[in-house]
C-alpha cells in the first residue's frame, strides 16, 4: 500500500515579478494536493487590486444579459473538483508550472444558464480584470468548466484570481481566465494572437499548420530521487506523480536502466483529472551512474512517448518520458 495522501508540504520558485511566474518545487510535495502557498502562477499582465464589489457580467448571445454579484451566483449548487492545473509552456524536471489542487466553486453551465445562452452561442469569450482574455467553445465551458472559488478548502489568494475564476477541468491553464469579470458568448471565437498558445506543425508536405492546443496530455515525473542524487547501493524507492487531461491514469511504469525494461508501479489513483501518485521499488547493487525513467498511460490508451514528435514547431506540451540520473556507491 501506498502511504495515506493526507499532508500538504512542498515549495515553490520565483521566476518573475512582473508579471508574476511562480514554479512549483515538484521535489518537495508531500501529501496529495500542492498548498495554496506554493501552487505555481503564471500570470500574462499585473495582478489586478482586489474588488470590494466583485460582479460577473454576462452578454453577448444571451436571452437575458445579466451582471451576477457573489449572491446571485451563490445560490447555485456548488461542486468540488480534484484536478491539476499546468500551463501549456510546462517542461521536464523538478521545477513545474503545474499544481494539483481539490477545486470548489458553481459549474460554469449553471452560471451560464442564468442569462439564457441561444442556440447561436457557439463559443464564450473570458475577459479577466487584469486584460487577459481567451476563448473556448460552448461545450468545453458546459461540460469542463468551473468559476472556483476556492482551492484546497481555502478561498483564492489575489494571484490565484481571487474572488473568482474559470478552471477547465483537463484542459491547459492558458484557458482558466483568472479574476474573471465578463463572458461574452458568441458565434465565433476570438483571433488568435500570433502563434500564442497554438499547436503548430509542419506536414509532410511541408505546409506549416496551426491547431488549437489539446486536452492536457498524459504525463508523469520522477518526484524523488532528485537528479545527480548520490544514492548507497540497496533498495531504491521512485515516488512520483502522473497525471492526464483525457482520463485517469491506468498504470505507470518505471525503469532503472533508462528504459531498456519496466516494471510496473504502485499506483495511488487521483481520480479523472488529479494527479495520481506512484511508488516503484528497485534492488540494485551495481556502483555508478544509474539512469531512472518513467511513463503513463492513461484510460484512453495514450502513453507518453520516447521522443517529443518532430513535426512540431511549438513551445507547448511536453509529456516525453522524463529521465533522472544519478550516482550509486
Amino acid at each position: 500500500m501506498l502511504p495515506p495522501a493526507a499532508g500538504l508540504r512542498a515549495d515553490h520558485r520565483l521566476i518573475s515579478f512582473d508579471p508574476l511566474l511562480v514554479e512549483f518545487d515538484l521535489a518537495s510535495l508531500e501529501g496529495r494536493y500542492t498548498p495554496l502557498q506554493d501552487f505555481y502562477i503564471r500570470n500574462h499582465f499585473e495582478t489586478p487590486a482586489v474588488s470590494s464589489h466583485p460582479s460577473l457580467s454576462i452578454e453577448g448571445e444571451v436571452e437575458s444579459p445579466a451582471k451576477l454579484t457573489y449572491r446571485d451566483i451563490a445560490s447555485l449548487p456548488r461542486h468540488q473538483a480534484p484536478a491539476v492545473l499546468e500551463c501549456a509552456g510546462d517542461g521536464i524536471g523538478e521545477d513545474v508550472l503545474a499544481s494539483n489542487g481539490l477545486w470548489e466553486g458553481w459549474r460554469f453551465d449553471d452560471v451560464l444558464r442564468l442569462a439564457r445562452p441561444l442556440a447561436t452561442a457557439r463559443y464564450v469569450h473570458l475577459y479577466g480584470r487584469d486584460g487577459y482574455s481567451r476563448s473556448v467553445s460552448i461545450e468545453q465551458a458546459s461540460q469542463d468548466g468551473l468559476l472556483a472559488m476556492r482551492l484546497n478548502g481555502q478561498p483564492l489568494l489575489p494571484a490565484h484570481g481571487a474572488p473568482w475564476r474559470a478552471v477547465f477541468l483537463g484542459w491547459y491553464g492558458m484557458d482558466s481566465v483568472k479574476w474573471l469579470a465578463r463572458v461574452v458568448l458568441a458565434s465565433s471565437p476570438l483571433p488568435p494572437v500570433a502563434n500564442t498558445y497554438l499547436r503548430v506543425l509542419r506536414d509532410p508536405s511541408g505546409n506549416v499548420i496551426r491547431q488549437p492546443l489539446p486536452r492536457v496530455l498524459v504525463k508523469s515525473l520522477i518526484i524523488s530521487p532528485k537528479p545527480q542524487s548520490v544514492l548507497p547501493i540497496g533498495q531504491i524507492t521512485l515516488r512520483g506523480v502522473a497525471w492526464s487531461g483525457k482520463g485517469t491514469i491506468k498504470s505507470v511504469q518505471a525503469s532503472a536502466d533508462g528504459g531498456a525494461s519496466w516494471r510496473p508501479a504502485e499506483i495511488d489513483s487521483g481520480g479523472r483529472y488529479g494527479w495520481a501518485l506512484w511508488r516503484a521499488s528497485f534492488h540494485l547493487t551495481e556502483r555508478g551512474v544509474v539512469e531512472f525513467a518513467c511513463r503513463a498511460t492513461d484510460a484512453t490508451g495514450a502513453t507518453q512517448p520516447i521522443e517529443r514528435d518532430r513535426s512540431l514547431l511549438d513551445g507547448y506540451t511536453f509529456n516525453i518520458v522524463e529521465h533522472v540520473r544519478c550516482v550509486l556507491v
